[in-house]
């Protein structure tokens, strides 16, 4: 006998994590990919479940944090790369991400040396 797992709205979380047009641009087959984020998105916002977007960018002084070594983060920043405020760092608009009463959507973007802040809007 199978079942369906349940899935309890105030416990879950949709995450969607670099649906960003520049890294979008990268990517082999970017525009399936995105469309199955719209299908998941539009199922977590029918049935009440908190969305969460992580996007990749960084302030002028979060490159300072970065260890030279950062296996996934070092080369931005000797190049300075993903700066916050560049329009193809936003979350891409077809996804549409939605401001609303209880903070129904959040954009984060993450500290790459640990825990120390997150900025969402």
């Amino acid at each position: 006998m199978t079942t369906e797992p349940i899935i309890e709205a105030r416990r879950t979380a949709l995450l969607l994590m670099d649906f960003q047009p520049e890294i979008l641009s990268h990517l082999a087959g970017s525009a399936a990919v995105l469309e199955n984020a719209k299908i998941a998105l539009d199922w977590a916002r029918e049935h009440r479940v908190q969305v969460v977007f992580v996007r990749v960018a960084f302030a002028p002084e979060d490159y300072d944090a970065i260890p030279h070594r950062h296996k996934a983060f070092g080369f931005a920043k000797q190049g300075r790369l993903f700066p916050d405020g560049d329009p193809s760092l936003e979350i891409d608009p077809a996804l549409e991400v939605r401001e609303g009463p209880g903070g129904r959507d959040h954009d984060v973007r993450p500290e790459v040396t640990g825990p120390r802040r997150l900025t969402g809007r």
